[in-house]
């Protein structure tokens, strides 16, 4: 879109990339209010994830991964356990890159904080910490649009 670029007052760049949101997105059983394409790894497929500024991490079911062929080393994760509206499940918390797919603008890949469960029955979550937290984003419902970027700094 031309329009994918935003600004500030300065006239610098506030974003360097957009990407279309998927509103009500069927999810196996789960319908999915506002979600994002991602990928693990830039190689890997694109995954769908529901965009949740409440989760705590990202969460993703352990069988994605092994899906994927993406080897994660749990001898060195720190062991936690999450509380969801599912109930409470154990997992790994492993730093992964997870890549912003652009249609607009450049992707952008950051280290992000993931909680993995072999047990986790919902569908992929992009969270807060140690994700949204590190990017700047915006949302305009208007135009089913996510504009993302980089921190400044």
């Amino acid at each position: 879109m031309n329009n994918d670029r935003l600004f500030l007052a300065d006239g610098s760049p506030w974003n360097t990339a957009a990407t279309h949101l998927l509103i009500d997105y069927p999810y196996n059983s789960h319908n999915l209010l506002v979600a994002l394409r991602f990928t693990v790894v830039k190689e890997s497929p694109f995954l769908i994830g529901l965009l949740d500024t409440a989760a705590t991490w990202v969460i993703l079911p352990e069988s994605i991964l092994t899906s994927l062929q993406i080897a994660v080393d749990t001898s060195l994760s720190l062991k936690e356990k999450m509380s969801s509206r599912f109930g409470v499940y154990e997992g790994y918390l492993n730093r992964l890159p997870l890549n912003f797919i652009a249609e607009s603008g450049d992707s952008l890949q950051i280290e992000a904080t993931c909680f993995i469960s072999g047990d986790w029955p919902g569908p992929p979550v992009i969270g807060w910490k140690g994700c949204l937290e590190r990017i700047r984003f915006a949302i305009d419902p208007s135009l089913n649009r996510f504009y993302f970027g980089a921190l400044a700094g």
